[in-house]
This record gives structure tokens, C-alpha cells and sequence, in this order.
């Protein structure tokens, strides 16, 4: 393999990992910070998570639950911190450390189900609702300036978008009561 061939495929590489790691970064520091309250120290984890995740990236196989293999690497580095860390004030033992794993599982799974709903509830919004989301929380468009694109009141954007989570709170309620009755 040529250096061009090594270097494209590297880019390839990097793309992928921030494709799949962008997304997911703060439930990671979530799941850290669940296990580490102190931020400064969060931080840290945060940052020597994310290079073992680069580092081991290879190992990882396309396809399965990048998310569930990120935390896996992230409860191995906290766990790492924390034995280096003998003398911190706040020790949890081993079962305490096991009953916050399992109430973050817990916590993820419902947090991916009420994404997944929203998702579907958002793709059945009319296309002007979901215009206005996409501006305002995608783009990060103020409310001023989709005033402006629309020639409507900066408080005519505010009430769509608060009658747009309405709807989209109720969609969200009903699919997960749906999927819970099922």
C-alpha cells in the first residue's frame, strides 16, 4: 500500500469514527459523569475515553452498537481512573458501581426509545412544522431570523414552535405507551 493509499484510507477512517463518535458524545460524558461527579475530573475521563476509543478503533466491528462499545471503553477508563485515584473522598465499591451500570442501561434504553419516537413523530409533522425545527434546532437559527425567512413575528415563530412541541410531547407519550402496551 502506497503513503496516498495509507493517508486515504486514514481519512476514511477519521471520518467514520467522528461520524459514529460525534453523536454519542454526550451521552458518554453522561454515563462518565454518572460515575465520576466531580467535572474537571469527568473531563479528563472524557478526554482519555475518547483516545482509547480512537486507539482501539480497529477492533471495533461496523455494525454492532457503537454507542454500547464506547461506554464499554468508557466504564474501563473510569474504573482505570478510579484505582489510580486510591485516595479520592468519594470510593464506591463494586456493587454500588454495578447498580449505577444497570440504572444507566436502564436510563439509555428509554432514552433511545423516546428518540426513536421522536424521530417518527417529527417526520409527521407538515413540512412548514418541520422547517421551522430544522432552522431553529439544526441550524441554530434565532427566532428573529426565521421571523425574517418568513416574513411572519418573531412571537409568531415562538408559538409555532411551542405548538410544535406540544404535538410532537403527545406523539412521543402515545408511541412509547403503544410500545409499552405491546
Amino acid at each position: 500500500m502506497t503513503s496516498n493509499e495509507k493517508k486515504l484510507n486514514g481519512n476514511k477512517d477519521t471520518e467514520r469514527f467522528l461520524r459514529l463518535l460525534t453523536p454519542i458524545q454526550g451521552r458518554i460524558y453522561a454515563y462518565i459523569l454518572s460515575h465520576w461527579p466531580n467535572r474537571s475530573d469527568a473531563d479528563d475521563i472524557m478526554q482519555e475515553t475518547t483516545a482509547v476509543i480512537w486507539k482501539k478503533f480497529d477492533s471495533y466491528e461496523p455494525g454492532t452498537d457503537f454507542l454500547a462499545w464506547a461506554v464499554t471503553v468508557a466504564k474501563y477508563t473510569v474504573m482505570k481512573y478510579r484505582k489510580n485515584r486510591n485516595n479520592h473522598p468519594i470510593q464506591l465499591n463494586d456493587e454500588a458501581i454495578k447498580a449505577l451500570q444497570a440504572e444507566s442501561d436502564t436510563f439509555f434504553k428509554k432514552y433511545d426509545g423516546r428518540l426513536s419516537a421522536l424521530k417518527e413523530c417529527v417526520k409527521k409533522l407538515p413540512q412548514r412544522d418541520s422547517t421551522f425545527l430544522e432552522l431553529r434546532y439544526e441550524q441554530e437559527m434565532s427566532a428573529q431570523r426565521i421571523a425574517n425567512r418568513f416574513d411572519i413575528s418573531a412571537r409568531a415563530v415562538y408559538k409555532t414552535l411551542s405548538r410544535v412541541h406540544d404535538v410532537l410531547m403527545r406523539c412521543v407519550r402515545y408511541s412509547m405507551a403503544e410500545d409499552a402496551a405491546s
